[in-house]
């Protein structure tokens, strides 16, 4: 298995990728579509209308990666906390790691690096994630500045506490190409 490392979830293989992504403000949310490539030929759409409705999958017409295999791909697929994901769950997996790694390249070209905010799930009736997590906040800080001593570390948090909607869960800063905790917040 392979771990994809933005969102911790388990992958049987790295053929799938999301090659493109665009996406689009609207009154009830974010909508969306992204290329979803297998060895790097389209394979078919991901897609969410941005109305509060679900994340969904439209194969190419003449794709050998349809409903079942994505539905196959899903059920081979691990959680961070070792559960199976739905098919819409595996999908926003493979946004959020494309949105991320976007992030994080424009990061780079300006200097920068990202932290984020990641906050337990403590209750999600509708998809059953109780003990995973998910990002509250995301923020660029200039790479000439040093993290690398626990104090400095802890410093950082207190700042960046100040400045999140969430309570509780942790900070990380991508150092490299992981994300490293900065220390835990109350």
């Amino acid at each position: 298995m392979i771990t994809l490392p933005h969102t911790g979830l388990q992958v049987p293989h790295d053929r799938l990728n999301v090659h493109t992504f665009a996406e689009l403000e609207m009154p009830n949310g974010v909508a969306f579509t992204a290329k979803l490539t297998l060895d790097g030929r389209t394979a078919g759409v991901i897609a969410n209308q941005g109305n509060g409705g679900g994340t969904y999958y439209q194969p190419e017409d003449d794709s050998p990666f349809g409903h079942r295999e994505i539905a196959a791909f899903a059920d081979a697929c691990r959680t961070q906390t070792g559960r199976t994901p739905n098919e819409e769950n595996l999908l926003d997996a493979f946004i959020e790691e494309h949105a991320t790694a976007q992030e994080i390249a424009a990061a780079q070209r300006h200097g920068t690096t990202l932290v984020r905010h990641v906050h337990p799930l403590i209750n999600d009736p509708h998809h059953g994630l109780a003990g995973e997590t998910f990002v509250c906040q995301t923020q660029q800080l200039h790479k000439t500045i040093r993290y690398a001593t626990q104090s400095e570390r802890e410093t950082l948090t207190r700042l960046l506490d100040t400045r999140t909607p969430c309570d509780g869960g942790i900070w990380q800063i991508w150092l490299d190409d992981a994300w490293t905790p900065l220390a835990t917040t109350s």
